[in-house]
């Protein structure tokens, strides 16, 4: 083997628990090893006095809650209906109309000839939250720091007269153009 390690090495590691290989280590080498990080960074949160440090450590470690924002005039029930066929299980949100939890096969996600489509984006809550507060119908709505222009887009499907995204990097403008094209927003 190129790396000097060999496969049935590599197979034994298999079985390791994060816990066996902390046995009579403390401190912030414990939290470093259990939660995956280097051992920096929990000495700079120690250092920064962040409460509860071995939690907030392992929160740092679950997957986040992965949403969606959904255009206007789809069909929700028969959205959801689709992606749970192609194994990604979504929950509608309680507060914004438009947005859904992804609840199963967020890897899945972008794969989806609804996502092709330009039927929905990848959007965390809080960031559809701000388009929503905004109000931006009929109004011209300004970004920016756009990047990939998915809130800018959000503007324009909740029906701003004109959306302006712009952002300092190229390869984020090139993303909002393909941003642009797949949602269908014509502003």
């Amino acid at each position: 083997p190129k790396a000097g390690v060999k496969a049935e090495d590599l197979l034994r590691l298999r079985d390791v628990r994060p816990r066996d290989l902390v046995k009579g280590v403390g401190g912030l080498a414990r939290l470093s090893i259990l939660d995956g990080f280097p051992r920096w960074m929990p000495e700079e949160l120690l250092e920064a006095r962040v409460p509860e440090l071995p939690r907030l450590l392992e929160a740092l470690n679950q997957d986040p809650v992965r949403w969606i924002r959904v255009a206007p005039g789809v069909n929700r029930a028969e959205l959801a209906d689709s992606l749970r066929r192609q194994v990604v299980g979504i929950e509608w949100d309680r507060d914004l109309p438009d947005v859904a939890r992804i609840v199963e096969g967020a890897s899945n996600a972008t794969r989806t000839r609804e996502y092709s489509e330009g039927l929905y984006i990848l959007q965390d809550k809080a960031s559809a939250l701000v388009s929503h507060v905004a109000r931006p119908e009929g109004a011209v709505a300004v970004d920016p720091t756009a990047g990939g222009a998915v809130k800018a887009s959000h503007m324009a499907w909740l029906g701003a007269r004109y959306v302006v995204a712009g952002d300092v990097k190229v390869s984020r403008l090139r993303e909002a153009l393909r941003n642009r094209e797949r949602l269908h927003v014509g502003h």
